[in-house]
């Protein structure tokens, strides 16, 4: 009998150990830790929270009338991971609000973004959380609250929640739910007497008076607001304890402030704006602290773009390590700066008597909003009266470290909807954009990419009233519009340099708030992006002076004035150019000159144009390596003299004049103070009006210059407008042409420009400004007005540029040649 005794008290021992064992589990981990562990448990408080899984629902009851429940969410993570202040891993969670009877009532999904704070004494000792497990193989993150309002769910009863998603390194995430509970005045004068003292001091911690002074309606409404912790129902679930500390000194532990300036690294280039004119530029270069530093002697690239195609340049500068400088003369324009490592760029334009001022661009940021299968970006339309409606959409793909842009395309799916919601037209876009060298994600916690936008636009009839996207891979969209008829307004030069008055300078498409805003913002699909200005993209045809040129002469009866404009700056010279194209000559000294002519030309008859201030006849003298080639008796202030024809070839020119004058000789290639030839429409008041043929191979640009009149010294304001029909292809369209302009024009004030003109009417060297025309018009022929606003006008070129060569059929006469001589 005894040995059956002992057998009972055996078995009874084995579970007893077992939960002895878990009681003394944290004792015995807390007796071998240091005294640090130990002051941290006796100072904080714990709360028991269940485990969320992705499998298994976790279902908790609501006490009948509730009027809301708090619920504290925290992901745990595995004690391998690296934890810092700017890394954050995403989770979702999934809600359903349950009646009597069981069934879902609401169905809710709730994003978060689980990161983890970190303090550290002042002595500089091991850094520590707040929230912690006894586990050391477990860390608590932040824990977030959702309070959720059960107003108008009179008929829920119950409440369950699962894990929906999550990043991989979130190992599970643990809840507690709080309702607050209801007593009646006569209990809460009960309830005060059973608190302790430090539950009383805690309740009266916000008070003007101890809890030991506090009138009798005060303890009251202390004791109205208190919570209750809400349990999971069933006896299948997972608890934990959780450490959260009441009191903690130190300084909370956050990555370096970056340092003033422009970021730069490896995949990110910098742009500083430069102001028009700007002279003296200083570069100041810092290392971005938690980003790795381009190595002691690499280089780093400056890039200048101008205004003008031909206006470009680049150097190099030296990393020596912190506060490498570098000062260079710039006029206004783009700084781009590339680097193979991490650098803060600051810029200062030199005033002169030592002093400087900052052009250090302000950051500028983008709101974005990702698209999902099943979770669209929704946009709202409207329209004035029955005009359609321009839409713009810029697709940006989100790539992974080691993810290849043009591997991993993105299809948007768009659908236009009617007022009914019905979808009166869908389709989707392939969109491959490469990385982008500008934008970045802000804030950047796990190393993502972002590409370049592709953009997209439509003209969205009046029966279209929203436009909704979705995409089947990560991608950021945006979405704009503007009215139809809205005036684009240009100001002439200075909105070509981004750093003059930006904030007066009107911007061309209006950012558009999706209307489920509240929604994407909820499930945590709205990101920020760092963008900046962009460097222009040379064509590289334009470069290599492979394009097409037409000058336009208005409708009906106009004047025009033939004007001799420098060249200034000049790329590569076209043939069509030639003829136009002078190069000055010093009278009665002899220069070496070579006479050009298009490919299969052989022959040609240059002119030689003079201007004096005198108008009384002279003699001139052309004399060509050495021997007398033509000589001439003409009068007038200025004009051109034909010459015999010459094969084309390098000569020794040499002019001799009766009278001061200065020459030009065409068909000669550009040269410092070389003249372009062109005929000018006269434009002092009212339209002009331009037949336009367009076509639709590929961007066409309308190149328009105003040259104004130098006595008469004064801004023109010109409206300049494209007859097109108002009902454009419905879409997508990869371009939009603006054909609705108003250009405000400063006169051209270069020191020492000089145009000359027939009758000696001198006008300043011209204001160019352009006018692109994409291939969104559709293709025929149109007319292009052009109204004098206000201001004194003067000669208007207008002219086509159009990139690359075009299969042409030309006829060339060659003259009859008089002198030949052979030489043996």
């Amino acid at each position: 009998m005894r040995w059956l005794i002992w057998a009972a008290l055996l078995l009874l021992g084995v579970p007893l150990a077992f939960l002895a064992w878990d009681e003394l589990k944290p004792l015995l981990i807390i007796s071998g830790a240091d005294r640090a562990l130990q002051k941290r448990i006796a100072a904080s408080d714990t709360s028991l929270v269940y485990v969320l899984s992705k499998d298994k629902w976790t279902e908790f009851s609501i006490p009948k009338g509730a009027p809301s429940l708090r619920v504290v969410t925290n992901a745990t993570l595995p004690d391998s991971i690296r934890v810092e202040p700017t890394l954050s891993w995403p989770y979702v969670l999934q809600y359903e609000f349950l009646d009597g009877s069981g069934k879902m009532v609401l169905q809710r999904d709730y994003a978060y973004r689980a990161s983890v704070r970190q303090f550290q004494d002042k002595a500089g000792g091991p850094k520590f959380s707040p929230s912690f497990y006894l586990e050391p193989r477990l860390i608590p993150a932040d824990g977030h609250i959702v309070v959720l309002n059960l107003v108008n769910l009179p008929e829920v009863v119950s409440i369950r929640v699962k894990i929906l998603s999550s990043d991989p390194s979130v190992r599970d995430v643990v809840y507690r739910a709080y309702v607050e509970e209801t007593l009646p005045d006569f209990r809460l004068a009960h309830r005060w007497l059973r608190l302790s003292d430090e539950q009383k001091v805690k309740l009266a911690k916000g008070n003007v008076y101890s809890q030991d002074m506090l009138a009798e309606n005060e303890i009251r409404n202390l004791l109205r607001g208190q919570e209750q912790p809400l349990g999971p129902t069933g006896f299948r679930y997972d608890s934990r304890t959780l450490y959260v500390m009441r009191t903690y000194e130190g300084q909370k532990v956050s990555n370096p402030v970056l340092p003033p300036g422009v970021y730069v690294d490896e995949n990110t280039h910098g742009v500083i704006p430069l102001p028009e004119g700007v002279g003296k530029v200083r570069l100041s270069f810092a290392s971005l602290g938690q980003v790795k530093a381009p190595e002691i002697g690499s280089t780093l690239q400056i890039r200048w773009y101008g205004r003008l195609v031909t206006e470009r340049s680049q150097t190099s500068v030296t990393w020596r390590g912190e506060g490498t400088t570098f000062s260079g003369n710039w006029k206004g324009g783009l700084l781009e700066v590339v680097a193979p490592g991490g650098v803060a760029v600051r810029a200062f334009q030199d005033l002169g008597n030592q002093q400087e001022l900052e052009i250090t661009p302000e950051a500028m940021y983008l709101r974005t909003f990702s698209a999902l299968p099943g979770s669209p970006v929704d946009y709202t339309v409207d329209h004035v009266g029955n005009d359609p409606t321009p839409f713009r959409m810029d697709i940006r793909h989100v790539l992974i470290p080691g993810q290849v842009a043009e591997e991993n395309p993105v299809w948007v799916t768009y659908q236009l909807l009617n007022q009914n919601g019905a979808v009166v037209r869908e389709g989707s876009i392939l969109a491959t954009p490469p990385l982008s060298a500008y934008e970045r994600l802000m804030p950047d916690t796990l190393g993502l990419r972002v590409s370049d936008p592709s953009t997209y636009y439509f003209s969205l009839p009046a029966d279209v009233t929203a436009v909704r996207l979705v995409s089947d891979s990560p991608a950021l969209l945006t979405g704009y519009t503007r009215p139809w008829d809205l005036v684009r307004e240009s100001r002439v030069p200075e909105d070509a340099f981004m750093a003059d008055d930006a904030m007066e300078r009107q911007i061309s498409w209006f950012p558009l708030r999706p209307r489920n805003f509240q929604s994407l913002v909820m499930a945590n699909r709205s990101m920020l992006l760092a963008t900046q200005y962009r460097p222009p993209l040379d064509n590289p045809d334009m470069l290599a002076g492979r394009y097409q040129w037409q000058d336009f002469h208005p409708q009906g009866a106009w004047l025009g004035r033939t004007l001799f404009t420098p060249m200034g700056d000049f790329g590569p010279l076209r043939e069509d150019a030639l003829p136009g194209t002078y190069q000055p000559l010093a009278a009665g000294k002899e220069i070496q000159a070579t006479l050009l002519a298009p490919r299969g030309v052989g022959v040609v008859q240059p002119n030689l144009a003079y201007f004096r201030k005198s108008s009384e006849p002279f003699e001139v003298k052309l004399f060509l390596d050495g021997r007398l080639h033509h000589q001439a008796r003409v009068a007038g202030g200025d004009g051109e003299i034909m010459l015999p024809a010459l094969p084309i070839g390098s000569y020794r020119v040499r002019v001799v004049t009766s009278a001061a004058a200065e020459f030009y000789l065409n068909y000669t290639a550009p040269r410092k103070g070389s003249l372009l030839k062109r005929l000018g429409n006269r434009f002092e008041r009212g339209q002009l009006g331009f037949n336009y043929l367009h076509g639709t191979s590929c961007e066409e640009t309308l190149g328009m210059r105003l040259f104004t009149p130098q006595d008469q010294p004064g801004r023109s304001v010109l409206r300049v407008w494209v007859e097109a029909p108002r009902n454009r292809i419905v879409g997508p369209l990869t371009s939009w042409s603006f054909i609705n302009r108003r250009f405000d024009v400063r006169p051209e004030t270069l020191a020492g420009s000089r145009v000359a003109a027939h009758r000696r009417n001198a006008t300043d060297q011209g204001q160019p400004f352009f006018m692109p025309l994409a291939p969104d018009l559709p293709p025929g022929k149109y007319t292009v007005h052009v109204e004098l606003e206000r201001g004194p006008g003067g000669y208007l070129l207008l002219s086509r540029i159009v990139p690359g060569l075009a299969n042409e059929r030309k006829i060339f006469v060659e003259q009859e040649l008089r002198h030949v001589e052979i030489q043996e």
